[in-house]
């Protein structure tokens, strides 16, 4: 569906005054000069009246905003949150907050994001009511690799062409205010000086796999001890370079080179051209309509047509929270996403699925309307677990399979963007997930079920392996206990979700009034000013 560019107006400024009213209350008591004079006054009183109003009117659709300074950011660190508000209260926009906030969750979260990853950018804008770009900058597979051969991708074959900073660095080139130096330097100072270990880093350990390529990165993960702080000097010194130089500095030279080297030294097949010639590409947009709202997200490489697969099949189903057990909403849930999924691979050729597709997201909402959702990650947690000399973890994109016609990698990640399409200034969503499977329980406890935001992001999720089937619940809700699955457990298998656990950030906005939401699973908090 597209969303109409037709502004409505349902102010009482556009109601008539009645006539009987001025007509019988003026008339009587006046003389016949009298009431033509007063008419005259009156009609000559509505047509200022109707000028102003019109005035005003064409001010709040097609003029400049007069709103007070203000912007909001949900991320899964509070850290990371308030350098994106620290980047809009000096002047930046919402483009150069995401940016700013992205890099630091490559550092503070580098098990699932960072400069050696990939991701998606869409920048949406309200008083125009369209979106304003979508930005992939997923990895792209190296040359040398032959998409038919039946080699196994382990160690360096899975490793993608990161597109982490390029994507970054053409969002802001394209809208951003601010200098890049000044979005990245937070991230590099904060990795100089050290961070608090997070449960999140602490839990991924268990993900490490026996490998002889990924030495140093088990030396680092066994150091760590959660509510210590930590510094990464080698990544905080590789940030100033790209802060200093630009993107350019990542694809060419030092560390370009020394990516090659350790992706071949694990038997990968990045040459220094794959890096070079990396770009990155501007996404078609998608878009749904469930119930009142619109549902948008990119197209391209990313989860976005797989989500609104799965949500078109979701408001099919009838669902009724009020009636149907956990249990019972579980199984339909889990049926139809499983349907939808297998659908999507019949039109996707050779995609691997990922046991664990994440990733990590940032939602911005400055005073110009300007809404922007970042979704980047590794692709999996710790992706391909090797990490190169200027300390940055490879992401594993290329295991995923199923390359469009730029070779990138197909992904389970998407930024989506909501809006309430039967009034202009009704409510607005901005999320994305790394896993279009979460975003859809989230959405549809939102949009089907009603429910509101926080209670929607808190709810327990599922994640679905669908070859071979079964559900794999969260551990920490209730909701999943035991005797409340018992019905599922006939049916298929049924795991435990182990931490850590993949997050959703929200923020929500109703006319002017905004709300941001960060999901605790994330561990973050939302900063707003």
């Amino acid at each position: 569906m597209v969303v109409s560019d037709v502004k409505t107006e349902t102010s009482p400024l556009r109601a008539s005054p009645s006539k009987k009213y001025f007509w019988y209350n003026c008339s009587p008591c006046c003389s016949e000069d009298h009431s033509n004079s007063l008419k005259t006054i009156v009609i000559v009183l509505f047509g200022t009246t109707g000028i102003i109003t019109l005035a005003l009117l064409t001010q709040v659709y097609y003029g400049e905003y007069q709103v007070q300074k203000s912007g909001t950011v949900a991320s899964d660190s509070y850290e990371c949150s308030n350098i994106g508000i620290d980047v809009l209260k000096a002047g930046g926009n919402a483009v150069d907050a995401g940016i700013a906030t992205t890099f630091c969750l490559g550092v503070v979260n580098f098990h699932v994001t960072g400069i050696g990853g990939g991701g998606y950018f869409m920048l949406y804008n309200h008083k125009k009511h369209k979106v304003i770009d979508v930005i992939d900058f997923r990895e792209v597979t190296p040359a040398a690799y032959n998409v038919e051969s039946n080699e196994d991708l382990v160690d360096g074959l899975v490793v993608g062409v990161p597109g982490f900073v390029k994507g970054l660095w053409d969002a802001h080139e394209k809208y951003g205010k601010l200098p890049w130096k000044d979005l990245v330097t937070p991230a590099s100072n904060l990795a100089r000086n050290g961070f608090s270990i997070s449960k999140s880093l602490i839990s991924v350990i268990s993900y490490i796999k026996p490998s002889p390529y990924n030495s140093n990165l088990v030396l680092l993960l066994n150091s760590l001890r959660q509510g210590k702080n930590v510094s990464l000097h080698e990544l905080a010194a590789t940030l100033d370079i790209i802060a200093l130089k630009g993107a350019d500095a990542f694809y060419n030279g030092s560390i370009a080179m020394d990516m090659v080297y350790t992706v071949k030294l694990a038997n990968g097949s990045m040459s220094l051209q794959d890096v070079a010639q990396y770009d990155t590409s501007n996404g078609d947009v998608l878009r749904t309509q469930i119930g009142d709202y619109d549902v948008i997200v990119p197209g391209s490489s990313s989860g976005g047509a797989l989500l609104l697969n799965y949500m078109d099949a979701i408001e099919m189903l009838d669902l009724k929270p009020d009636v149907d057990t956990s249990a019972e909403i579980v199984l339909k849930l889990s049926d139809t996403l499983h349907d939808a999924y297998l659908l999507f691979l019949q039109k996707v050729n050779g995609f691997v699925e990922q046991p664990e597709p994440v990733g990590s997201q940032v939602s911005v909402v400055d005073s110009e309307d300007n809404y922007v959702t970042i979704t980047s990650g590794l692709n999996t947690w710790l992706g391909s677990q090797i990490m190169t000399s200027y300390g940055f973890i490879l992401n594993n994109a290329v295991s995923n399979g199923g390359l469009n016609e730029e070779r990138r990698p197909v992904s389970m990640a998407s930024p989506i963007i909501v809006l309430q399409n039967s009034e202009f200034c009704g409510k607005r969503y901005i999320l994305g997930s790394g896993d279009v499977a979460m975003a859809a329980q989230l959405l549809t406890n939102l949009l089907i079920f009603n429910r509101n935001v926080s209670s929607s992001i808190e709810s327990p999720r599922f994640n679905i392996d669908n070859i071979p089937r079964h559900l794999r619940l969260e551990d920490h809700d209730p909701e999943f206990s035991v005797d409340a699955i018992v019905p599922l457990r006939q049916l298929m298998k049924i795991e435990k979700v182990l931490p850590p656990y993949k997050s959703i950030n929200v923020i929500e906005k109703l006319i002017d009034s905004i709300k941001s939401y960060s999901d605790s699973r994330g561990g973050g908090r939302p900063a707003q000013f």
